[in-house]
């Protein structure tokens, strides 16, 4: 073998093992090598991700599968619940107290103001409720400690009374109050009828909206201020009735299609002006129902309407109602149709 000045002389076998590591194929070699291995993680994650997926799916059918029967139980279950017994609700409304009864509550007012709950013992002591034979339906609290009660029936409600006068009437005052009843305001009747008269024709012409067994009375009968020769019946009827009595639509009277219009209203003060409340209990400051000032009306040299209500309703709900009319009219009050609306709904009516 002829050798080369400054070259190693190497046999066959070392000069394959050396061409075997040079640089450059052992760059490609590796190279090679890792691209296979990431290959072969790639297809190792998909494999385990395909399966981790399925498996979940399956998990989430059986758990959607769990959770429809959970639900489906629930519902049954729901259904079969008996309704739970009355009792006592001390956050109901005053409204709300009076009108879920057919009959009337009793109000325990002391004479001088005090905690409702020290009225509440006093009732319990001197009346001896737990060993009565007294189902109270309702219980509300009212203003200076007194208290309006509800017995689940007439005959209890009247003994309750009976009771209260006997054992508390030194230092609290005894009173009964009427259930609410929502009325109807019927305007453009040609005859002038008796009540009976009336009342019989009105229920038999629109028995299928005022049913027989409806509670319906005549309160007011009279002509209309604009015509005297039209007259306006107002009637007084139970909530499911008055549900069902179209407001701002016709009733027929005889051969008369009669104009409904919704008569609940909420009292205002003609003191302050404020809702819900009459001038001989008013402890609030006077104002003006036409400016809102704090003078009479009367006394009132304003063109400018304002009313105080919705000025007071802007102020504690951070709010924009107009305010431009008198307190007044009911018509463009958003304080008093807010009133009106929570009486209704209180009443269990449907707003009309």
């Amino acid at each position: 073998m002829k050798k080369t000045p400054g070259v190693f002389w190497k046999c066959k076998n070392c000069e394959k093992f050396n061409d075997l590591f040079d640089e450059g194929r052992l760059r490609d070699i590796f190279q090679n090598k890792v691209s296979q291995f990431i290959d072969e993680l790639k297809n190792l994650f998909y494999d385990i991700k395909t399966d981790s997926l399925k498996k979940a799916d399956e998990n989430l059918s059986t758990l959607d599968i769990d959770i429809r029967k959970k639900a489906d139980e629930n519902i049954s279950n729901l259904k079969n619940t008996s309704k739970p017994s009355s009792k006592p609700n001390m956050k109901s409304s005053y409204s709300s107290v009076l009108s879920n009864s057919s009959h009337s509550a009793i109000l325990v007012k002391p004479k001088v103001s005090q905690e409702n709950n020290q009225t509440k013992s006093d009732i319990m002591h001197y009346l001896n409720t737990q060993d009565s034979n007294f189902s109270f339906s309702k219980v509300k609290h009212i203003k200076d400690g007194g208290l309006m009660i509800s017995c689940e029936t007439q005959e209890e409600t009247t003994l309750f009374k009976e009771k209260a006068q006997e054992k508390l009437s030194a230092t609290y005052e005894i009173k009964e109050s009427r259930g609410l009843h929502p009325r109807v305001r019927i305007v453009g009747i040609s005859d002038n009828s008796d009540h009976d008269t009336l009342l019989k024709l009105i229920l038999k012409q629109n028995d299928e909206i005022i049913g027989s067994n409806s509670n319906c009375m005549i309160v007011k009968f009279g002509p209309t201020k604009s015509n005297v020769n039209v007259y306006q019946v107002t009637l007084q009827l139970d909530s499911s009735t008055y549900s069902a009595v179209p407001n701002n639509d016709y009733l027929l009277i005889g051969l008369d299609l009669c104009k409904v219009y919704d008569a609940i209203e909420i009292s205002r003060c003609f003191r302050c002006n404020g809702l819900n409340h009459s001038k001989t209990s008013c402890k609030q400051i006077l104002s003006c129902p036409n400016c809102g000032g704090g003078h009479d009306k009367n006394a009132c040299d304003s063109n400018i309407l304002k009313c105080i209500n919705c000025v007071k309703l802007n102020e504690s709900k951070k709010s924009n109602f107009p305010i431009d009319h008198g307190a007044w009219d009911h018509q463009k009050c958003q304080a008093y149709s807010n009133v009106l609306n929570k009486l209704k709904f209180d009443l269990g009516l449907n707003c009309q």
